[in-house]
């Protein structure tokens, strides 16, 4: 099994970002990517980031589950919400998932129980 976990930045550096999740997309289980922007809006950018980052993450890892945590409080700028997710390959069997309520960062943490 493999993991990757990477701290997108919010996808500023969207194109190599992009080329690296495709590149990995085949051999790669896990993705945990944090600082992910999701929105319904007609926004490209957002002070730098790029707002619709889930929307193109997931048509490359389109056969992967997501699993995610919306972002901490005092971070989510309307309408353009920010989260971290976790993308799972159909051949990892996930038991369970939780968002832990503990504040150690301006992240959430992930809990994710495998067969």
């Amino acid at each position: 099994m493999k993991l990757l976990t990477l701290n997108t930045w919010g996808g500023r550096m969207h194109k190599p970002l992009m080329g690296l999740i495709r590149r990995l997309s085949g051999e790669v289980d896990i993705f945990c990517f944090q600082e992910v922007f999701s929105t319904t809006a007609d926004i490209e950018i957002s002070d730098g980031a790029k707002a619709n980052l889930h929307e193109d993450i997931s048509a490359i890892l389109k056969s992967y589950r997501a699993f995610h945590s919306p972002k901490s409080k005092g971070y989510d700028t309307s309408p353009v919400k920010f989260a971290d997710y976790v993308l799972v390959t159909p051949g990892v069997a996930v038991e369970a998932f939780a968002v832990l309520p503990d504040e150690v960062s301006d992240h959430l943490a992930l809990r994710m129980d495998f067969a």
